[in-house]
């Protein structure tokens, strides 16, 4: 999400961060970078209880986590979309609400087992965006969501299975939930499930750890990348960086460095994963290769970074 990418959703769990002043109950928390102490200008913490109260009704998610709604599905999970008939659930629907109206809108599509709402609903527990972070009532609502109809829930699951995140560590079972939808990432449709499954979840988790590279801040640079991956080598390939903004310098002292400070990242990110990630039998695998088109692009985070802390409420106990 270099940054620690474990997650990718950097943004919405700024939201949710953990604080000594939601453990005492005040029940949300200013969505600023770091979540840090009132300042004693505030008046403590009896004087921010007032002005939450006054503020509540009024609360909307901010830009940060507006953008992080949106891109959740599309940045993280790679053939997730956010369905036009998912109208009122869908997350751009819900990222103009309040978070106290979003729940209740998603409450409602829970009740009637609407997949769209059920599979909105995992997202935010899953990331803690505005609600405490519940991973096992995520999957549980993830699974409903899948059974419902929508295939946007095979991802995350995917994903969990292969990073025995909350489930049994199985990526022969991550596998068989990408073919339910046809993700291959280019390989053959005669790939195994066990090297399907390992080698979206090593380019998933590659991703997640590279994040929005620190060194692109600066410049502002978004573009995409393919990310290729040989399971039986446990080698990757990486393509040039395409840059997709307008300012690309090439001459003198603001020659383009983007190209080389994404193979940099990428780098550093697929050795950790490769040393962390569950080791695969290697006579499971097979030969093939997997890519994956990554976007990089400044998230609203980043954006802020360095910026002067916000003060916008954001619900996060229900």
């Amino acid at each position: 999400m270099g940054r620690n990418a474990a997650v990718i959703f950097d943004a919405l769990r700024a939201l949710s961060c953990t604080t000594s002043r939601a453990s005492r109950g005040l029940g949300v928390r200013p969505a600023s970078a770091g979540c840090g102490k009132p300042g004693r200008r505030g008046g403590g913490i009896g004087a921010i209880k007032k002005k939450v109260t006054l503020m509540q009704s009024k609360a909307r998610m901010t830009a940060r986590a507006r953008a992080a709604l949106v891109a959740a599905v599309l940045g993280l999970f790679a053939v997730a979309a956010t369905h036009a008939d998912a109208g009122r659930y869908s997350l751009e629907a819900l990222s103009h609400l309040t978070c106290e109206d979003a729940l209740a809108r998603i409450d409602e599509g829970v009740a009637a087992k609407n997949p769209h709402a059920l599979f909105a609903s995992g997202l935010m527990r899953d990331e803690g965006t505005c609600v405490a972070r519940d991973n096992a009532r995520a999957i549980e609502l993830f699974r409903s969501a899948l059974d419902a109809g929508s295939p946007d829930a095979v991802p995350p699951l995917a994903l969990k299975a292969g990073l025995g995140d909350g489930v049994t560590q199985d990526y022969a079972a991550a596998g068989a939930l990408l073919k339910r939808i046809g993700l291959r990432l280019g390989a053959p449709e005669s790939v195994d499930d066990y090297t399907l499954g390992y080698a979206y979840t090593w380019l998933q988790s590659t991703q997640r750890e590279m994040g929005y590279p620190r060194d692109l801040r600066p410049m502002g640079a978004r573009g995409t990348v393919d990310l290729s991956f040989v399971p039986t080598q446990g080698s990757y390939e990486l393509a040039p960086f395409r840059r997709t903004d307008n300012d690309q310098p090439t001459v003198g002292t603001r020659i383009d460095r983007s190209k080389t400070i994404v193979s940099n990242a990428v780098r550093e990110a697929a050795a950790a994963v490769s040393a962390r990630l569950p080791k695969p039998d290697e006579q499971r695998l097979s030969n093939a290769k997997f890519t994956q088109r990554v976007t990089l692009a400044p998230s609203a985070s980043d954006v802020l970074f360095g910026a002067q802390p916000i003060s916008d409420p954001t619900f996060v106990s229900r």
